[in-house]
């Protein structure tokens, strides 16, 4: 495996680090995370991530198979993926990889998708993304909610790169209550 993507496997509910080789190669990999706050229709679900694979389904069919069994022996209904551990890591394959990657999103194979349906897995929910070059373009929407917002007090502050660590502290609450309504969110420490 050449690996394109140069996250850190994420700690947080990693639960097993699952290696097929072929000849003492690795030809796929994924992270098994078993989060307690997780579910999936009101059931609790297992998720895997932090995947890389070559193109060869029968491979990652294998790699599947061993993480839904072992899911399953500890009491999991679903299988998730790709998620590595909660939506606060990376959560989701992007299905047009012409764009340049948005915030968030993982450097991926365009054939992950492909085998993703192939092993049994099914879109369970969707997201846009979009982006343009006229910085003068407005919506007529978000102008109302703006003026709602700042119309309550609020402000748009700049976030200091040098500062990273106690912005995100700051922010902590903030976004916990943003996003508890979110598919799929489950509560993060401020650590």
């Amino acid at each position: 495996i050449i690996f394109k993507s140069k996250e850190s496997i994420p700690e947080q509910y990693l639960h097993i680090y699952l290696v097929i080789t072929d000849r003492d190669k690795p030809i796929a990999r994924a992270a098994l995370y078993f989060n307690p706050d997780l579910k999936y229709q009101q059931l609790n679900a297992a998720c895997i991530g932090s995947v890389e694979s070559t193109n060869d389904t029968s491979a990652f069919e294998f790699l599947i198979s061993q993480a839904a069994s072992i899911a399953k022996e500890n009491g999991f209904s679903y299988l998730i993926g790709p998620m590595s551990g909660s939506t606060w890591e990376s959560y989701r394959f992007n299905f047009e990889n012409h764009f340049p990657l948005f915030l968030t999103e993982q450097l991926q194979q365009e054939y992950y998708n492909d085998l993703m349906v192939q092993t049994g897995f099914e879109t369970i929910s969707e997201y846009f993304s979009s982006f343009t070059y006229d910085v003068d373009f407005r919506f007529p929407e978000f102008e109302a909610i703006n003026r709602y917002f700042l119309g309550l007090g609020a402000q748009v502050s700049p976030i200091f790169p040098g500062h990273y660590l106690d912005e995100l502290n700051a922010l902590h609450e903030f976004l916990s209550e943003a996003f508890q309504r979110n598919f799929l969110y489950t509560p993060i420490s401020k650590e």
